[in-house]
């Protein structure tokens, strides 16, 4: 399978595994920290036997990703909820 099949999956599993963590008990501020954390470790055993350096900056990039897609969520369902207010 290619690497960059993967970097959907590596997404949502970062995204998942955070949403779990913050459902546990764990603090919103350490989310990002947990994203990126989670990215590099998810792409670097992607690649395992290529080259791990593309894996953990794809794997990177797919953390910042995965918090980016909770934040853009956050936002939409926030203007929504005020869009009926008024």
């Amino acid at each position: 399978m290619d690497y960059t099949t993967l970097l959907p999956v590596i997404l949502a599993a970062v995204f998942a595994v955070n949403q779990a963590l913050k459902t546990a008990g764990m603090p919103s501020r350490y989310a990002p920290l947990v994203n990126i954390i989670g990215g590099a470790i998810a792409g670097a055993l992607a690649m395992m036997g290529g080259d791990y350096i593309v894996g953990i900056v794809g794997g990177i990039t797919a953390g910042l990703g995965a918090g980016g897609v909770y934040s853009g969520a956050k936002k939409i369902k926030e203007v929504n909820r005020l869009k009926n207010y008024k």
